[in-house]
């Protein structure tokens, strides 16, 4: 270690006000980043969404377009921190942390398609006997 680095590894040992529970759990590292892309997009999909006037009778295709969009999320997402993974298992010297963290990556996959059967049906029918509200 170097006098340069020093400053900035007693920085990074230290979490401060971040809880060290995001950091220090593996299961977490895989999961969080998951989930955040796909509400990320989803949400993204729903405010843009709020610029268009959408009829009654095509709200079902708007939850669909925001349904589509998290799944975008969700395979925009998943590459990246497969890639992480695997280099982690090839060039990594901590095989359990990257075994629990491809864990919680498969972990949160499984949790939105269990989120998408659970509630689409009921999120269907819901738009199917509302309209839009947003003006």
């Amino acid at each position: 270690m170097s006098i340069k680095e020093a400053p900035l590894i007693r920085a990074v040992s230290h979490y401060g006000p971040l809880p060290g529970f995001l950091f220090t759990n593996p299961i977490l590292n895989g999961f969080i980043p998951v989930i955040l892309s796909t509400i990320t997009l989803a949400c993204v999909a729903f405010f843009l969404g709020m610029e268009v006037h959408v009829p009654n009778s095509q709200l079902n295709g708007a939850v669909n377009g925001i349904r589509v969009a998290a799944i975008i999320g969700l395979i925009l997402s998943v590459p990246f921190l497969m890639i992480a993974f695997i280099r982690g298992l090839i060039i990594g010297d901590d095989r359990v942390f990257y075994s629990l963290f491809g864990f919680g990556i498969v972990l949160a996959i499984a949790f939105l398609f269990f989120l998408d059967w659970l509630f689409l049906p009921t999120i269907n029918g819901w738009a199917s006997d509302h309209q839009l509200t947003f003006f």
